[in-house]
């Protein structure tokens, strides 16, 4: 019986080594994936940021980073804003600063900031926002216009015509593009009845008169941005055209300084002896009989006895 327990534990011993032997290679493989995912693990953690050691804390929820493209984004505003729409709608204008430039617009809009059914839009061209100096190229649609009077808050969704800190001095080109940005929130709130919390930026650089671009933001409030949401920034140029944002003066792509600034056309008042830009406001009020069209240049005319108009600047 001894003899025959002897040989089962021999046998036994056996296949445990045996068994053992085809584990091995298992346990080897299990062990260098523990290894590898231990190694990995600890590698993801070195590599998270400290604060204060391998660089800025990351940007709060509330700080808005600019997108480099004018294509819509997100939108991003703080939760005081937010806190403040919650109130109900308002709009607010930033007040001009030392160099007559607007500041940004804030408003929660809703129906009852637009226009009333039968209100009419007033006139805003005694308004000359901070680097209006009209210029006029044959390659630019309705009138040839290079600027516009751009309201920030569109007239459609704040019912604002000639009001200095909502008008900022703006390319056709991107007025045209603002515009169905705003069809867009205006047609949220007739749909709705909802509100849509709404800013505009005008971005300048330095001391330029012109804004560079306008950024827009814009949220529906009462479904959280299901409705409406998007963030664009919008260049404030026009293709074909140079422009000098410092005082807002232009000339066609291509042409020299000597070329631009050649001749007329400029509209003359024979009665005030002024030299007009075609585009000038106080045209508007100047007599028919007074009124006439010169190609000449500014050096020729001044040597006639005008002067240039203060108010449209052709010099």
């Amino acid at each position: 019986m001894k003899e025959a327990g002897r040989a089962g534990a021999v046998e036994g011993r056996g296949e445990r080594e045996r068994t053992s032997r085809r584990a091995r290679p298992l346990r080897l493989a299990i062990r260098a994936l523990t290894s590898k995912a231990a190694l990995a693990l600890a590698l993801a953690l070195a590599l998270l940021p400290v604060p204060g050691c391998l660089g800025p804390d990351p940007l709060p929820p509330d700080v808005a980073v600019e997108t480099p493209s004018s294509e819509p984004s997100e939108p991003s505003f703080s939760s005081e804003e937010i806190a403040r729409a919650r109130q109900g709608a308002f709009e607010d204008y930033s007040p001009l600063d030392d160099l007559g430039r607007c500041g940004p617009a804030l408003a929660c809009l809703g129906p009852e900031n637009g226009p009333k059914p039968d209100q009419e839009r007033g006139d805003i061209s005694d308004i000359h926002p901070s680097g209006w100096n009209q210029a006029f190229y044959d390659f630019i649609g309705n009138g040839g216009a290079l600027w516009n009077r751009c309201h920030l808050i569109a007239w459609q969704l704040s019912a604002e015509d000639d009001n200095e800190r909502n008008l900022v001095t703006g390319t056709r080109q991107m007025n045209e593009a603002m515009i169905p940005l705003e069809d867009e929130v205006a047609e949220y709130i007739d749909r709705t009845g909802g509100h849509v919390l709404y800013r505009a930026i005008p971005m300048f650089e330095g001391n330029d008169l012109v804004a560079r671009k306008v950024v827009v933001e814009a949220m529906s409030f009462e479904d959280g941005g299901a409705g409406v949401s998007f963030r664009a920034v919008l260049e404030n140029v026009q293709d074909g055209v140079e422009i000098d944002y410092s005082d807002g003066t232009s000339r066609a792509q291509g042409e020299d300084q000597e070329e631009a600034s050649d001749g007329g056309p400029y509209i003359l008042n024979t009665s005030s002896m002024k030299i007009h830009r075609p585009g000038c406001g106080a045209l508007e009020n100047m007599a028919d009989k007074n009124r006439e069209e010169s190609s000449a240049t500014l050096e020729e005319l001044i040597d006639q006895g005008y002067s240039p108009c203060g108010l449209c600047n052709p010099l």
